[in-house]
């Protein structure tokens, strides 16, 4: 995407964060629920999105 910057500018826009999500921030979250301090999580979605459904 780096080669077409005018691809992602609709998609970024629609970001309330302004910036798509880092690997790193995708990953913290995996590792999270997979993790002891997300063993009361049962059944639930978590949206990794920078915003988007809460708007």
């Amino acid at each position: 995407m780096k080669n077409y910057p005018g691809l992602m500018e609709p998609y970024i826009a629609d970001i309330p964060a302004g910036r798509p999500a880092r690997v790193d921030e995708v990953a913290r979250a995996i590792v999270w629920l997979c993790s002891d301090d997300a063993s009361f999580v049962n059944g639930h979605s978590l949206a990794v999105d920078g915003g988007q459904l809460s708007k």
